[in-house]
């Protein structure tokens, strides 16, 4: 991670930790420099998300000097920030969930340098009056519950730092199909105020969405915003209005991802990927039985969305292989790290297989249920009407056989084989000689 802007640098990482599948552990550290000084920032943080039971916790604390874009701006960051949340799944009787975050900035004074080069290098007129600090200690919590399909659900919140900052929603969510829903709702600050809104999800690329909304809380204010997203990125434009003031807005979110020496467009990764290689175009593939997309022309797609530290099911449909194909699998399950690419190999290997006619000296074919044996392999193959065998790892040029006749008697045959692009080669009438 790094960011800046003249007079300005500021850069840093972290590190990712799974602790025994019990929880996860992440710990991120930066630095920055400029005219006001050097200063760094630490964040740590540690969460667990369990069948019933998930809680977290992290905190945040910078030295007075540090900054970044947003600091530049006008808004500092904290020097200490701490959050914790947790939550818990009732079953048939709802889920409950508690949260705290609170955070505490100093009294801030612009950098005139800093704002000045951020209006492309023009000179800062007026005077730089200190921001005061900031103190928001907020607790809340929430219930939610469905009965037939309709999501009930309450939230309050209550400000420890100002006194008699408190809040609450009441509310409704009522499905209309399995992409579209409406919700109403009823809440309270300083007075009381309605909201609503109807939207429709995108599942998956190919789809378009929906999004409106609506608030009487003073002043006024809705919005409307349509998308679609493709496999290549995510496609937007809204329209919003707060009291008489009316703005618009256009949007493109993607992600370019760079893997095994190819370079992959797709939309927004937020948590990890894979690049399944099959070497064959055109090959299905599914990530937890959910189509993704086919094979490009170099026998590779991108999978999106993956669980970080998890499984996740990678599959392929076996119908789309060649047709004399050899798949050792077509299902494997994969575990990325954090924000981590892994490259998943589907190996085909060609089966050299042929559909053979044999006939026997007399021009007739063998016996139906005759015996056709690979004398190089010892691989054996049944033989069917008219002399016909499918017999596969064929080797090019002369593969002897031997075939055993159901009532006893054998002959021997020789097949000549060469590779071709013929989705089932066929070869005969091969001749076997013997009793």
């Amino acid at each position: 991670m790094a960011e800046g802007t003249s007079g300005l640098a500021m850069g840093g990482g972290g590190f990712v930790v799974n602790l025994m599948n019990a929880a996860v552990l992440q710990i991120d550290m930066a630095v920055s420099t400029g005219s006001g000084g050097d200063g760094n920032a630490a964040v740590v943080g540690i969460s667990h998300n369990g069948r019933f039971l998930n809680w977290g916790a992290s905190a945040e604390f910078s030295s007075r000097n540090f900054k970044d874009l947003a600091a530049v701006n006008g808004q500092p960051v904290p020097y200490r920030q701490i959050t914790a949340n947790t939550g818990l799944n009732l079953g048939r009787y709802g889920s409950i969930g508690v949260a705290y975050n609170g955070f505490d900035t100093r009294t801030y004074t612009l950098d005139r340098n800093l704002l000045g080069s951020l209006a492309g290098g023009q000179a800062f007129n007026g005077i730089m009056q200190p921001q005061p600090a900031e103190h928001a200690h907020i607790v809340s919590a929430t219930y939610s519950i469905q009965r037939g399909g309709v999501d009930f659900y309450a939230t309050g919140y209550r400000d420890l730092a100002r006194q008699g900052a408190t809040g609450f929603l009441f509310g409704v969510t009522v499905p209309l199909g399995s992409r579209r829903s409406v919700s109403v709702g009823i809440g309270g600050s300083s007075g009381l105020y309605g909201q609503a809104q109807a939207q429709q999800s995108i599942v998956s690329p190919g789809q378009f969405g929906y999004q409106i909304d609506q608030s009487t809380q003073a002043p006024a204010n809705g919005s409307a915003t349509a998308n679609y997203e493709s496999k290549r990125g995510l496609f937007s434009i809204g329209v919003g209005r707060i009291g008489v003031r009316t703005t618009v807005r256009a949007e493109v979110r993607g992600a370019l991802s760079v893997v095994d020496g190819q370079v992959f467009a797709s939309n927004t990764i937020n948590d990890s990927f894979a690049v399944v290689d099959t070497g064959v175009p055109k090959v299905e593939v599914f990530s937890e039985n959910r189509q993704v997309g086919v094979t490009n022309p170099d026998g590779t797609i991108l999978v999106p969305d993956l669980r970080s530290f998890g499984n996740n099911k990678i599959s392929i449909d076996p119908l789309d292989a060649p047709f004399d194909a050899t798949l050792p699998y077509t299902e494997r399950n994969v575990v990325p790290g954090y924000r981590a690419g892994v490259v998943v190999k589907f190996p085909m290997k060609p089966g050299d297989g042929a559909l053979v006619t044999f006939i026997n000296g007399n021009r007739k074919p063998p016996p139906v249920g005759s015996i056709a044996r690979l004398v190089g392999t010892g691989a054996e193959f049944p033989v069917g009407y008219d002399g016909q065998a499918y017999i596969t790892g064929l080797v090019r040029g002369i593969n002897p056989v031997s075939i055993v006749k159901p009532r006893g008697g054998r002959c021997i045959a020789e097949i000549l084989y060469r590779r071709t692009t013929a989705p089932l080669q066929k070869i005969g009438p091969v001749r076997c000689a013997g009793r």
